[in-house]
């Protein structure tokens, strides 16, 4: 961390010849014990982060011994008082006991980039509105290019096999196919690839498909690869996969789309956790933009079922439904209808009875990313279960392109 500074510590504080000397209000735990590594300057990143949110000097009228068997033995730390939030959530990572539990300093800066990345600084922006004003379609092979790198990327970030990588790609990719030539005959059987490959990326999208992953049971879904990627904001593969979808809008679906079956009472849910360290950002009146596709269904019951599986956070009951309003009259322009898909959900795949992979399994609406929300209601319960869970009612915006580029993006919906 430095050299220290003086600030009115003892003798043993001003110290910095010595391995074990520092300024003590700043040092770790392990310090103490002289076990000095990055994850000691990290602690004491977090107590200057106390200091910028608290406007205060730490451990005012401490002594050095008083001083150690606080942080040391004690596990205290300076008191918060501050209203929660990233830099807040932040701090008190920093600082934890156990030097493995901190954040590393890419951490921390990947975490302050989140927290202040925007609609109108992202990735995302720029790329899509050069896509979005090219005269020519989307291709499948540009799509199966663009969705075949997505996944390649993904897996090259969590030490996954490019082996296992192109073994999913093969199979998402197939059962795409054969779902798209199910029931076809002729040269039907290839009009989907060849002409509408818009509808082909919604059935990859859709996949039950998992990647595999380091530990057994944690494999992702393309759904979630994508969305991951959003959220980063490193979207150089998934920006013709986001394109393709964002063709199913319910305001300007391609030809030949089923008819939307517009949710009853104009409301739509979405279940699932949302971990207390984010309870800060949901606030009644603020108006935000979710950076990731956000699927919702017109069915609470099918929310619910969704949540009763998705509901817990590393452990603990992090149980929320999420109620989304639309306008009653102007609706939604950019919310997608998924009315196809590729039949890996069904048991028995394509073969089941009553499978069919060119009609919706549900309703479900898909919202486009950095769609816009504003928050109605909040209810945060203190221990949240399937059947009481925390409860945010949102209304979702008309347009996107009428609202303000630099609104905050949710940490998590």
């Amino acid at each position: 961390f430095g050299l220290a500074v003086n600030v009115g510590g003892s003798t043993v504080s001003r110290g910095t010849q010595q391995a074990g000397a520092g300024t003590v209000k700043y040092k770790a735990p392990e310090q103490f014990s002289r076990i000095f590594s990055a994850a000691s300057e990290m602690y004491s990143f977090g107590v200057v982060l106390w200091e910028l949110l608290h406007g205060a000097r730490p451990w005012v009228g401490y002594h050095d011994a008083a001083l150690v068997m606080a942080v040391a033995f004690q596990r205290e730390r300076p008191p918060v008082t501050a209203a929660d939030s990233v830099l807040r959530q932040l701090m008190e990572s920093c600082w934890v006991h156990s030097p493995e539990d901190r954040p590393t300093f890419a951490d921390v800066e990947a975490r302050l980039a989140r927290a202040t990345r925007t609609f109108a600084t992202s990735t995302f922006r720029r790329l899509y509105a050069a896509l979005a004003g090219r005269a020519e379609p989307i291709s499948y092979e540009e799509l199966l290019t663009g969705v075949k790198g997505l996944i390649l990327e993904h897996a090259q970030r969590h030490g996954i096999s490019a082996h296992d990588a192109n073994i999913y790609f093969n199979v998402v990719r197939d059962n795409a196919l054969l779902a798209a030539a199910h029931g076809q005959h002729g040269a039907d059987a290839v009009n989907e690839l060849l002409r509408d490959p818009a509808r082909l990326a919604v059935r990859m999208y859709t996949t039950a498909e998992t990647l595999p992953a380091n530990s057994p049971n944690d494999g992702r879904e393309l759904c979630s690869i994508l969305n991951e990627t959003l959220r980063e904001d490193k979207p150089t593969h998934a920006i013709i996969f986001t394109r393709a979808l964002n063709s199913f809008c319910v305001t300007g679906r391609t030809p030949g789309s089923l008819p939307v079956r517009w949710p009853p009472g104009n409301e739509v849910w979405r279940g699932g956790a949302l971990p207390a360290e984010h309870h800060h950002f949901f606030t009644v009146g603020k108006t935000f933009r979710v950076p990731s596709f956000l699927s919702t269904s017109a069915t609470q019951a099918t929310a619910d079922q969704f949540m009763q599986g998705r509901g817990m956070h590393n452990g603990r009951p992090a149980y929320v439904r999420w109620t989304i309003r639309f306008d009653a009259s102007r609706r939604c322009n950019h919310v997608n209808f998924i009315s196809v898909h590729d039949g890996s959900l069904a048991p028995g795949g394509l073969n089941a009875p009553g499978a069919n992979p060119h009609v919706a399994r549900e309703d479900e609406f898909l919202f486009a990313p950095y769609s816009v929300f504003t928050i109605i209601s909040v209810l945060f319960r203190d221990h949240p279960t399937s059947e009481q869970p925390h409860e945010i009612v949102l209304r979702a915006s008309v347009d996107n392109l009428l609202e303000l580029m630099s609104l905050e993006n949710a940490p998590w919906v």
